[in-house]
């Protein structure tokens, strides 16, 4: 028993004055000890960036099965028209894409000159009920295309396939994505992904089979582009109620001289022909708002009021020719309103629709 516990002892001595001795080591040569320094601190490193290429793979691993992606730059292969996807929306068995075409200049934008390609990922299979219709809102390259069955939670490729362009010879070959690689092809093609269960589709409850097509492209386009409207109308409205406020207080500023200079409190005119003299005057700049409601307390003479006076008249004028400009402009967006709102009740009359599909294995 002694002798086993003796080994035990002599094997522990051994291990100690063996890190000891590489201990020493170290310390009495520092080109060794640099290089395990610098061993070190290159190990934790690549662990580091090893450990965040890993992380940031499962993120967006995890991103694009969760989201609907809707920042593609995507193009028809052999006529080049830019296509864009928009905010998607979905309830229960249906999902609506809207899609935006740059123009349609050099192809049809007749839904029935379209077939839609349905493709799921390598490995992954599509619903055999899955289903998609395709709606083209008049000829302003508006388009929503209409997914329905059991769609997975997982990206899905579209392909449109354009059976109608104008150029002058279908020869040769163009190029689009197929699942982010290259491919040419001699048809007029483009590809997207979308999830159509992604986290990042908003339910709207009015989506179903029997909507109408002023409600489809109301939930597609129309709402959007009246928000947008209605947000530049905001703006313009506060930029009037600013600049009114500050027309106010040049009008007070302007009467407070008249008085003083013994005018009427209603002149508006100028007392003499503007010249520069008159615009560089640097008297506004040492009054505050207040001081013009004791302008007898200042040291300003009759000359220099007069200067001043035409200065705040001309600053008048501009700050009233720039308020009508922008009621002109509110004009516009008002009008741009009823047009939309116009088109969307029209649109019945405008849609062109597709239902040639095929899900592609």
């Amino acid at each position: 028993m002694k002798k086993k516990e003796d080994e035990k002892g002599g094997l522990f001595r051994n291990i100690i004055n063996f890190f000891k001795s590489i201990s020493r080591t170290i310390r009495t040569n520092p080109a060794i000890s640099k290089t395990i320094v610098w061993t070190l601190s290159l190990l934790i490193l690549t662990v580091s960036i090893g450990g965040g290429l890993i992380h940031k793979n499962r993120v967006e691993t995890k991103r694009a099965l969760t989201l609907s992606d809707i920042d593609q730059k995507i193009s028809f292969s052999k006529t080049g028209t830019e296509v864009q996807l928009a905010k998607q929306k979905r309830y229960k068995n249906m999902t609506v894409v809207p899609i935006k075409f740059d123009s349609g200049d050099k192809q049809s934008l007749n839904a029935k000159d379209y077939l839609v390609g349905i493709e799921a990922r390598k490995g992954d299979s599509l619903s055999p009920n899955v289903t998609a219709s395709l709606a083209s809102f008049s000829s302003n390259g508006n388009m929503s295309l209409v997914l329905k069955g059991d769609l997975p939670k997982k990206p899905i490729q579209i392909l449109l396939r354009n059976d109608n362009n104008f150029t002058k010879s279908d020869e040769g070959t163009g190029t689009y994505m197929d699942w982010g690689k290259e491919q040419k092809t001699k048809q007029n093609v483009v590809a997207f992904t979308v999830n159509p269960k992604g986290n990042n589709i908003s339910i709207d409850k009015r989506i179903n089979s029997d909507m109408k097509m002023k409600d489809l492209y109301a939930l597609s386009f129309g709402e959007e582009q009246i928000k947008i409207l209605d947000k530049e109308k905001n703006k313009t409205n506060n930029k009037i109620e600013s600049l009114r406020s500050n027309r106010d207080e040049i009008k007070r500023q302007i009467k407070q001289l008249n008085k003083a200079l013994d005018r009427k409190e209603s002149d508006f005119e100028l007392s003499r022909p503007d010249n520069d003299d008159d615009n560089n005057t640097n008297y506004d700049s040492k009054l505050d708002d207040d001081d013009y409601n004791s302008l007898e307390n200042t040291d300003l003479s009759s000359t220099d009021m007069e200067s001043l006076r035409n200065k705040k008249i001309n600053k008048y004028d501009s700050i009233v020719d720039d308020i009508d400009q922008e009621k002109d402009n509110l004009n516009a967006i008002n009008n741009k309103v009823k047009q939309v709102k116009d088109n969307t009740d029209k649109m019945s009359e405008l849609t062109t629709i597709s239902n040639r599909f095929q899900i592609i294995d």
